[in-house]
This record gives structure tokens, C-alpha cells and sequence, in this order.
């Protein structure tokens, strides 16, 4: 007998596209709620419910820090209402004209830009909002965008698409006009254009009167057919995304203000919010491929090792309601996509930029948005004795106290626990009207979570030989002593039989160092499977095996 070691086990994340056997030992044939990090397989943590709960179901998430200090407010964007967590209480910020309905079981999804110390927010419905930034204030129509007097317009803009703040300008961008000067097709949407005001300063929402005398413009885009979905600016330049084109804008000054030049010809963005910042410039995901776009050139990245498992799952009527985010501290990018017969996202690709590894994740049955800021934990556990009280009973003088095991706990304790002065990824549970915080224990909800890794497909180095394994080492910490996984293993004679699996066993990494098998054949597979409340890390595999000849070769005929 001989082990055979395979190390560096999550260096490669997971591949779905090319054959197992073809694949490289440490490179895993599927997975779901685990990430790879540190050369390792870790599972995926949890969440934990932040604020009280919002008073309409929310759709959308945006963060806001005041100058003077007082910690981070978070805006919640229902279908037609919008709230304020102010830090003790949500507040109804909702327009005094109301917004109009945008269905959760519906294609769309609101936008928000900042610039200056103002937020300013689209739904593609109405016309554009904005806010000032105070709890004791409401989101208001963008002034001077309907109608405009001073100095006078002859335009009268409507629904925007997309918003965008870039130096000190804001864009919009397939925009609605409602005006009789633009030929014989009045009140129409202008899908291939981009509009950028007057510039403006810290605290005052634009002008945007279009003359020869002032810096506001629009430009139409008529390289191609498709229409402006969404903008966002990378380093130096604004970036503009049609459905079939990419375009970047360059601000150069009066009187043309900005430049404007084709850098991808027939790649666009698949809807808006499908795009996230990056080191290396923007993730985007496209119609058929999620890409990198440096600024100067375009790169695929999912061909060949996961694009069928995302494009193949994603619900085509829905698929505008995808959205990307990034995960700063753990250099991860999340493309949040609905699944087939879902209408809000409830699965994630996720992409480790650094390490340059895939691994999915599922979420909520409607996460309509995930947000990445700072979000105290204001329900959970507190110091104490061991008697559990009411779990909205929060402070320094609460007798919430914490019963669990103090040893297996996941959770920081302290004054003030350090999770709660840095970012996080915050997600929308819709339908719960629910705001939870990731990385924070082990449960969803209170309920465990199912995490599973896969491969098929190993050779143990020689795919025209016989082995017999008589045993499989993990390489495994867990956070606790009665953790136990499911464990199958599989083999294969020839990469054209289907995948015998055996089991599943109870593997306990802390009294086990060993899955024990009898199993023979060419081409091997394990699949490990845990639903419990702790953590665990697989840093390697060996597989205890000895040659037994090279029987059962293909047969031709």
C-alpha cells in the first residue's frame, strides 16, 4: 500500500465545465457553500439578523456616512418606499409624491449614485430622486430635471435607467424626454444616449440646462443598436455599458467636456447593477460569460470552468434582476443571479480575484440585494450568567445571556466586538423583511447549513492502471469535537461508465483520521457533506492505494 498525497486542495476552486477526469487532482468537480481560500476548502459562514426589522420588504441597500461621525446609516429601498436606519430606528424617507410600484416578482431593480455629500436614486419608473444625506429629511424628485425655468430648458426628462457620479458631474443615462424638439418622435425614450449635467459642488443638486454656454451635454451612442444599461467610473474615465457594446468617456474640458470611444465593439453588460469594482478595474457579467474589464482591454473568465453551471441555471426571465457586489476583506466578487423559476437572485457566483477561484453559494429565496458596509449587531448574545431572556434585549445591562459552548462559539466577544467597526456583506431577506450580516457564526435564519464538495474523476496518477484503495485521509480542522460529515466515495473503470458511489460514512475528524473503503478501479471520486453548527477547514487529502493491474481497458468494435 502506498498513500497518495493530494495537497493544495483549494487552490483551484471548483471546475463544472471540463471533464472531471481531465482535471487536475486538486481541482474539485463541484461544490456548493464552501469557499477557497488559504489553499484550502472552508465552509461558508453564516449570518446574523442586524436592526430591527424593516417596515416594507427590502429590495435594495445603500450605505451613508455623515461628516460629523455619527456612524453608518443604511437606506432601504422597498417596491415604493424608502427607509433609514438612523442607528435606533427606522425612519420613512419616502418621497411626499410616493414612488411608483415596482413589483419584488418583477424585472427591475432601483440604482443609487453619490456624489457630493448628496445620494441620488433611480427605479426606471419614475424620475430621479435625491437626498441630503439627513435621518429628519425625505428623498425628493431631482430638481430642475422635469422642468427647468432658470436658466430655461426646453427639455422636460423623465424615467432614467441608470445614474452615475463621476468627478463633478452626474450622468444619466437612457432617459425618457418628454419635449417637442426632437423631431418627429416626441416624448421618447432615448435608449443609446448619455446626459451629464452642469457641474455642481458638495452639498447642491446640478443644473441641467443644455446650451452652448454651459458644461451640461448629452451624446448619442450609435455605434450599436443595444441601449445604455449601466455607468460606472474606473479610475480616470466613465465607463458606459450598452447590452452590446462597451464604451469608456473621458472628461477633456470645454466646450466638448467629454470624449467618447468604442473598447469593446460586441461585448455588453447582461443588466444594470452587473458590475462591480475591483483592483484589476471592473467585473461584469455579459450575455453568455462574466469578464474583466481592465479599461483598456476585455477579458473572459468563466469559459472553461464554470459558465455552463451559471448560464445553464440562470432564469431567462429574470435575469435582469442580477446584480454583482464585492466582498472587499475577503478579495471575493458575488454575482447574486436568480435560478431558473426564481424571479429574485437566490444563488451566487463567487469569484476569489486574488486566488483566482469559483465556488457558488446559495442565498435567501429573494436576497433582491446584497450591500457591503459596516452593520453592528444590535440582537444576539451578551455577557452574562445562564439564563437566556428576551432575544430584542440588547445593552450593557441586558440579561440576554449567552448559553452556548463558549469553546465552539464563532462569535467575538468583548466592549465591543471588532466585527461590528468593519465591513461585511449585508443581505436583503425580502420576504422576511430582514437585514443579516455574513460572516457571523455558523447558522442561517437559526438553522443549519448543508455545505458539500465533490470530485470525480482522480486518476491517483495513472489513468491505464487498476488501483485498489482501501482508505481515504482528510487533512481536516473543525470548531468542534462531535462535528460529523457524510462521506461517499465513487469509482470508475472507464471515463465513459457512470459514477459508482459508496456510502455514505460518519466521519468525525477529532476521533477519525480515516474513511475506510473497498473499492477498485481506474478512476476515483469523494464527496463530503456537512449540515451541523460548527466550522471545518480541508486542507488535504491521501488516499491509501496499491496497484492491482490493468484490467478492464476500453473495448473496440
Amino acid at each position: 500500500m502506498q498513500l497518495i498525497p493530494v495537497e493544495n486542495i483549494g487552490m483551484m476552486g471548483v471546475n463544472t465545465d471540463v471533464p472531471a477526469w481531465q482535471l487536475p487532482p486538486n481541482v474539485w468537480s463541484n461544490s456548493n457553500n464552501v469557499r477557497f481560500d488559504d489553499l484550502s476548502v472552508r465552509k461558508s459562514q453564516g449570518l446574523k439578523e442586524i436592526f430591527d426589522s424593516t417596515t416594507y420588504s427590502p429590495m435594495y441597500l445603500e450605505t451613508y456616512q455623515s461628516g460629523n461621525d455619527t456612524g453608518t446609516m443604511w437606506l432601504s429601498f422597498s417596491s415604493s418606499n424608502i427607509e433609514i436606519w438612523d442607528g435606533s430606528d427606522w425612519k420613512d424617507v419616502t418621497p411626499n409624491g410616493g414612488i411608483s410600484k415596482m413589483d419584488v416578482d418583477s424585472p427591475g431593480q432601483w440604482q443609487t449614485t453619490k456624489l457630493g455629500s448628496l445620494v441620488y436614486a433611480t427605479n426606471g419608473i419614475d424620475a430621479p430622486f435625491y437626498w441630503e444625506g439627513d435621518s429628519g429629511k425625505k428623498f425628493e424628485p431631482l430638481p430642475n430635471w422635469t422642468s427647468q425655468t432658470e436658466p430655461p430648458s426646453p427639455h422636460k426628462y423623465g424615467a432614467v435607467q441608470t445614474l452615475a457620479g463621476f468627478k463633478s458631474f452626474l450622468w444619466a443615462g437612457n432617459v425618457f424626454v418628454d419635449t417637442d424638439d426632437v423631431g418627429s418622435k416626441p416624448n421618447r425614450t432615448f435608449e443609446r444616449s448619455v446626459y451629464w449635467s452642469n457641474m455642481t459642488n458638495f452639498y447642491t443638486p446640478p443644473q441641467w440646462d443644455i446650451t452652448l454656454e454651459s458644461d451640461a451635454g448629452y451624446y448619442e451612442l450609435l455605434d450599436s443598436m443595444g441601449e445604455v444599461l449601466h455607468m460606472q467610473q474606473l479610475r480616470e474615465s466613465m465607463m458606459i455599458y450598452k447590452s452590446d457594446s462597451i464604451i469608456v468617456s473621458t472628461f477633456i474640458g470645454a466646450p466638448f467636456m467629454f470624449t467618447f470611444q468604442t473598447i469593446a465593439p460586441e461585448i455588453g453588460v447582461l443588466c444594470k447593477n452587473a458590475v462591480a469594482d475591483f483592483p484589476g478595474g471592473h467585473w461584469f457579467v455579459g450575455r453568455s460569460d462574466c469578464y474583466i474589464n481592465t479599461g483598456q482591454t476585455i477579458e473572459t473568465k468563466l469559459t472553461n470552468r464554470v459558465q455552463s453551471e451559471m448560464f445553464k441555471d440562470i432564469d431567462g426571465d429574470y435575469a435582469v434582476n442580477t446584480y454583482c457586489v464585492t466582498d472587499w476583506a475577503n478579495n471575493e466578487i458575488w454575482t447574486c443571479y436568480p435560478s431558473v423559476g426564481n424571479s429574485r437572485p437566490n444563488r451566487a457566483l463567487i469569484w476569489n480575484y486574488k486566488n483566482d477561484t469559483f465556488s457558488f453559494r446559495d442565498l435567501f429565496n429573494k436576497t433582491s440585494h446584497i450591500k457591503y458596509g459596516v452593520a453592528p449587531v444590535q440582537k444576539g448574545v451578551q455577557w452574562g450568567g445562564d439564563a437566556a431572556a428576551d432575544p430584542h434585549e440588547v445593552g450593557p445591562f441586558s440579561s440576554n445571556y449567552y448559553t452556548g459552548n463558549w469553546d465552539t462559539s464563532t462569535d467575538s466577544w468583548g466592549t465591543q466586538s471588532y466585527d461590528d467597526t468593519v465591513e461585511h456583506l449585508v443581505w436583503t431577506e425580502t420576504e422576511g423583511k430582514q437585514l443579516q450580516r455574513h460572516e457571523s457564526g455558523n447558522l442561517i435564519l437559526g438553522s443549519t447549513m448543508k455545505t458539500s464538495i465533490e470530485r470525480t474523476g482522480i486518476d491517483l496518477g495513472d489513468p491505464s492502471t487498476v488501483k485498489y484503495v482501501s482508505a481515504v485521509y482528510p487533512k481536516m480542522w473543525t470548531s468542534s469535537a462531535n462535528a460529523t460529515f457524510n462521506v461517499w466515495t465513487a469509482h470508475q473503470m472507464n471515463t465513459e461508465d457512470a459514477v459508482s458511489w459508496e456510502g455514505p460514512k460518519v466521519f468525525n475528524p477529532d476521533t477519525m483520521n480515516k474513511i475506510s473503503v473497498r473499492t477498485s478501479g481506474k478512476f476515483f471520486g469523494i464527496r463530503m457533506e456537512s449540515n451541523g453548527d460548527f466550522d471545518w477547514l480541508l486542507s488535504g487529502l491521501e488516499w491509501e492505494t496499491a496497484t492491482s493491474g490493468r484490467r478492464g481497458s476500453r473495448v473496440y468494435t
